[in-house]
């Protein structure tokens, strides 16, 4: 059994490899149709390197220049320091850069490896289109540092499926550094922690991390991303109403998104419509391995992050395409329903980079899934407190 799972995670991290180098050097001409397309190959990656090289020159100055000018950055000083530290320089853009799809095709075949029971042929096809869509693709054509942080996520969550949460905490501390945004998982990870001196390694660590991102934030002097074309986020709903002549501070944008979210929680938990496209199932009878449920809460932790942070670009949207591709398989080994799902996670897969002017289509897909997590979620943490027992058996190992 176990050599056929790993025969299938390489035939499929082989597909993806093939499939995005094909990609790469014909000139990912499914982006071009949007124009999300850029003019150099890896630019996110160019781009980053090149303020690696103008921070040894010019120190933490590059946390003044604005984004999108020469040398301007607004991420994490350890990650320019580990670039220095490895003297990765313009020069090494392309080579690294195809070492991110290698990395991204081999996680996706390991990822799509959760088992469909019984197998249908229509479900292969879907996993198909969700992970060859345009937002992973931006990702890898831009060569961004989030693929970094997906590795670092995966490797957290894989220490925490091993019990090894003290690891987990310093793999999402070091992201952290990087990205700022996965820095409330390690936050919460602390009340997992179970001696006193892993108690303590996650105090000091998680501490000193939110001190260094609280002090490199301090000293970006230009806004993050705001533009709402190709991007998601809590506070569209409210830029769409502004569309049509009102005008709201963010605070308001923020908390019409949140009003959206518990209006659909609630309609998800109280109306017989929604409540039978959108079950609320525990995961019983190993429906799902250990593993695969811990990067289904992680990788929405770290979506759920972006999506309450601001604006954040398309190629995050992998962290809610693999939560939600993960939780449609295990629904779908339940024997539940998952025609809803499928179709929401193909709109967001699909129109989010506002394929023919789609993109709102796209928001509100993004609105539902997000919802019906937190209405999971919600439902998980209910149940911690009335029993203890039934959350030891969603955690029991196969």
């Amino acid at each position: 059994m176990k050599t056929e799972s790993h025969l299938q995670i390489f035939l499929r991290s082989l597909f993806f490899i093939l499939f995005f180098s094909l990609q790469q050097i014909s000139g990912w001409k499914i982006l071009s149709i949007s124009g999300w397309k850029a003019d150099a190959s890896f630019l996110d990656l160019g781009v980053v390197i090149n303020s690696s090289e103008c921070y040894q020159q010019i120190g933490s100055e590059i946390y003044k220049i604005e984004a999108e000018a020469n040398c301007g950055y607004i991420y994490g000083s350890a990650l320019i320091r580990m670039l220095n530290i490895l003297n990765i320089e313009n020069s090494s853009t392309y080579i690294l850069g195809w070492l991110f799809i290698a990395l991204i095709s081999i996680l996706l075949g390991v990822i799509t490896s959760a088992r469909f029971s019984p197998k249908r042929k229509e479900m292969e096809l879907f996993l198909v289109l969700v992970f060859v869509s345009p937002p992973v693709m931006l990702l890898l054509e831009r060569g961004n540092f989030d693929i970094l942080m997906i590795v670092l996520l995966f490797l957290s969550a894989f220490a925490y499926s091993k019990n090894h949460i003290s690891s987990s905490i310093a793999l999402i501390c070091l992201s952290a550094l990087f990205k700022f945004y996965t820095l409330p998982i390690a936050l919460v990870l602390i009340f997992f922690l179970k001696t006193k001196s892993s108690i303590f390694f996650g105090l000091v660590t998680t501490l000193l991390t939110t001190f260094l991102v609280l002090f490199d934030l301090v000293r970006i002097q230009h806004s993050f991303p705001t533009s709402i074309s190709g991007a998601f986020g809590n506070q569209l709903l409210g830029s769409y109403i502004e569309i049509f002549g009102f005008e709201f501070s963010r605070v308001t944008r923020d908390l019409i998104g949140v009003l959206s979210i518990v209006f659909v929680m609630t309609a998800i938990d109280r109306v017989r419509f929604f409540k039978r496209f959108f079950p609320i199932v525990l995961n019983k009878d190993n429906a799902q391995s250990k593993l695969f449920f811990i990067l289904e809460a992680f990788f929405f932790a770290a979506f759920f992050c972006c999506f309450f942070g601001g604006i954040s670009y398309d190629y995050r949207l992998i962290f809610l395409q693999v939560a939600t591709f993960l939780e449609i398989t295990r629904l779908h080994n339940l024997g539940y329903s998952v025609f809803g799902q499928q179709v929401l996670l193909l709109i967001i897969s699909w129109f989010s980079f506002n394929l023919l002017y789609l993109q709102p289509l796209s928001d509100i897909a993004i609105l539902f899934i997000t919802a019906y997590f937190c209405r999971i979620f919600l439902s998980h943490a209910l149940n911690v407190v009335w029993n203890k027992e039934i959350m030891a058996n969603r955690f029991r190992t196969n």
